[in-house]
């Protein structure tokens, strides 16, 4: 694996931490081709986790302040965490429909609007990339 890979996978490493939390240490250790990692998850000290977001209000000036810059509300942040998630999971490119279903069959059911809306606006960030028609995968950015 050459190092500009690896980096690649680091970047979907912190991806990843960026959507857990945990109450008690964790150690794993894995074994690749070429390279072994001990990945040891610890609860920050004196900081709380955090709690999931509530649920949008369905319009008014409530809907407005929960929203970020691009109009999307804690629905749409927790579609795009669940889709991260699940594509660490899965450890591969996926395409939208099964996507989809690994999302339902973890218990992370969203709209398939709001999962296609949310994959767009992930490729437009920079965050995936359609890989020539093979599905969805982290850039290697």
């Amino acid at each position: 694996m050459s190092d500009d890979v690896a980096r690649g996978h680091m970047h979907v490493v912190a991806l990843f931490l960026s959507t857990i939390s945990v109450d008690v240490p964790l150690v794993e250790e894995q074994t690749g081709s070429g390279c072994r990692a001990t990945i040891v998850l610890q609860p920050l000290a004196g900081v709380p986790p955090d709690p999931p977001p509530p649920l949008a209000p369905v319009g008014g000036k409530e809907a407005a302040k929960e929203r970020d810059e691009d109009g999307n509300g804690p629905r749409h942040q927790a579609c795009r965490t669940a889709i991260t998630r699940t594509l660490v999971e899965v450890g591969r490119p996926a395409k939208a429909e099964e996507i989809k279903r690994e999302l339902q069959a973890r218990n992370r059911q969203h709209g398939e609007s709001t999962v296609n809306n949310v994959l767009a606006d992930m490729i437009r960030d920079g965050v995936l990339d359609n890989h020539r028609g093979r599905g969805y995968w982290f850039t290697d950015a």
